[in-house]
């Protein structure tokens, strides 16, 4: 699909490539928190429809991982479908079309993009594992790693506890990092590759440098989804209630997030 139908006559004079997107373009660190804002007004538009698909794309990725020996392989491969699916839902909403289930699994009528992306995603992912593994066991030796890997019973005690903290802190950034680098480079991928019919290393890179130049302002983003978090998990101490309503939350937020995102993607590939 291509992202021209959101261009008028002011948006002509910025140039854009065949599929409608102009290169990303820095904005205001405060733009963080309003992509939030922005995010829960597009899922207001069909708030029972996303919570249904947030409610989907969860059986549907938590159940693809149930199949023996490949569940896990294939459930990165095919997360991309499911996000793009998601994003192909608040398009139809920011456009005032009818949001449907359906928009969910659409992407899979045309997996092949989509799949070598997520085979990406998985290969990267390997390779961030293995680098901070490799970094532990560089830092303690592979004996006092795989003595702290084994199930301990009753859990690690205190003491053990803060010295595999002091001993791995270094590694532990280090994965941080990685995982941050990772999740800017596939945070709109799966929308470029479906929606602009990006190539999956032109999609990463523009993922990534949209992510790298609007640095700030996804920091602010990122701080305020952890104060959403750590007030929702105060919904866990409500008695009887208290359960559903935080699993109806980590429904909504799945749709929430996504929508954040895409208000993101608007203001840095395509709006002026």
């Amino acid at each position: 699909m291509s992202g021209k139908d959101y261009s008028n006559s002011e948006q002509a004079r910025t140039p854009m490539d065949a599929s409608g997107l102009k290169p990303p373009v820095s904005v205001a660190a405060l733009r963080g928190p309003a992509w939030i804002r922005e995010g829960l007004s597009l899922w207001r538009k069909s708030p029972l429809n996303f919570t249904a698909m947030g409610l989907a794309a969860t059986l549907i990725f938590v159940g693809v991982q149930l199949v023996p020996l490949v569940g896990a392989i294939l459930a990165l491969i095919f997360w991309p479908h499911l996000s793009a699916g998601l994003y192909l839902a608040l398009r139809h909403a920011l456009e005032d079309k009818p949001v449907q289930l359906g928009d969910l699994l659409q992407p899979f009528r045309q997996p092949g993009p989509l799949a070598m992306l997520g085979s990406t995603y998985l290969v990267l992912s390997i390779v961030l594992m293995v680098t901070v593994f490799a970094l532990m066991a560089g830092q303690v030796g592979m004996e006092q790693l795989q003595l702290w890997m084994e199930p301990q019973e009753g859990g690690f005690d205190q003491a053990t506890l803060q010295q595999v903290l002091a001993e791995l802190v270094w590694p532990i950034l280090a994965g941080v990092v990685l995982t941050l680098l990772l999740f800017m480079a596939f945070a709109f991928a799966p929308l470029l590759v479906h929606q602009h019919s990006k190539k999956t290393y032109e999609a990463i890179g523009l993922s990534f440098m949209a992510c790298l130049r609007a640095l700030p302002a996804f920091i602010l983003w990122a701080l305020c989804w952890m104060g959403i978090f750590m007030l929702a998990s105060l919904l866990a101490v409500i008695p009887v209630a208290g359960g559903p309503l935080y699993l109806l939350f980590m429904l909504v937020v799945v749709v929430f997030m996504t929508a954040s995102l895409y208000s993101a993607y608007l203001d840095l590939f395509i709006r002026d």
